[in-house]
């Protein structure tokens, strides 16, 4: 396993001092259960956004056959949705 090291203000560190204590485990685990958990969410979260893209430019092509949805129009909405 590799090490990484990494600065951390003291609030943090005796956070985590009294959570690995609590659960009986080293700073090492906590920080890397922690981080497995994070990355976890954050896949899902790009996941859900992707797919809902794919959905909205399904919609706008849909639409985009009359010619009623420009390109830009496709975009804008695609961003907004996105950023809700």
């Amino acid at each position: 396993m590799n090490r990484v090291i990494v600065s951390l203000p003291e609030e943090y560190l005796e956070k985590i001092d009294e959570v690995a204590a609590t659960e009986h485990r080293s700073r090492s685990e906590l920080i890397r259960e922690a981080l497995r958990e994070y990355l976890t969410s954050h896949a899902q979260d790009e996941t859900e956004k992707r797919l809902e893209a794919a959905r909205i430019m399904d919609e706008a092509r849909k639409k985009s056959g009359s010619g009623k949805v420009s390109g830009a129009e496709i975009i804008s909405r695609w961003r907004y949705r996105l950023a809700k």
